[in-house]
């Protein structure tokens, strides 16, 4: 099975514009924990009310774009013409969007409550305003192109199969290679393992349901009709 070339095409469009707005909710976060750390103030509110509202001017604009092309670029990869209703997409993206923001902040949050000294906060923030960006825009091209390609083909009633790009996937990728799914189903539920063909390897917890790719940070699988 050939990678999808036109969504491959956008995904290439699409990252360097995801980049350039994550870059901007990193740089007002940081910026804005520095000063409450300064300031001897919680860390938490930053994430209730700045962050998801940055997330949604800086960030979604694009992924309401990326959704329109993945689509177009759907209907030719299947040969037919996938029309969803646009509140349909709409709303999907909408909750693809929201879930992005609870999934990074959970990650930032996560490493922030980690730590007990201000100092390596501080650390751990530089370290963000210099890699965050590069790794999300990277890992989010992957994941809203396969989720909007997955919701596309679902609506016409065609399931989903997990492809590999070549033979330097991983051994779970590998192990999930091949596998079909319809509207409703998982590849991984949640709180399952990822059992990898190498029995070297140890499981991999998944922490919620995996419907689509990628796998893990750095995943390039894709999915294919059927």
């Amino acid at each position: 099975m050939n990678p999808p070339a036109g969504r491959d095409v956008f995904a290439k469009i699409y990252e360097p514009k995801l980049k350039t707005g994550m870059q901007k909710v990193v740089v007002d976060e940081v910026k804005a924990l520095k000063s409450a750390i300064d300031k001897g103030l919680l860390l938490r509110p930053i994430y209730l009310e700045q962050v998801p509202w940055d997330i949604k001017r800086f960030i979604r604009p694009t992924q309401w774009g990326y959704s329109s092309d993945v689509v177009k670029a759907t209907s030719v990869e299947v040969g037919i013409d996938v029309n969803i209703e646009q509140p349909i997409l709409a709303q999907f993206t909408e909750d693809y969007i929201g879930i992005y923001s609870k999934r990074y902040i959970s990650s930032h949050l996560g490493q922030l409550n980690s730590m007990d000294n201000m100092e390596d906060v501080k650390e751990r923030l530089d370290q963000w305003l210099e890699t965050t960006a590069t790794k999300r825009s990277r890992d989010e091209s992957v994941r809203q192109n396969q989720a909007v390609f997955q919701c596309a083909v679902f609506s016409v009633g065609y399931s989903t199969t997990w492809r590999l790009r070549g033979k330097s996937s991983c051994p779970y990728c590998r192990s999930l290679a091949g596998k079909r799914i319809w509207k409703g189903g998982e590849f991984i539920p949640k709180m399952g393992e990822i059992i990898p063909t190498d029995p070297d390897k140890p499981p991999m917890k998944v922490y919620v349901a995996l419907h689509h790719c990628p796998a893990h940070l750095g995943c390039d699988c894709f999915l294919s009709a059927p």
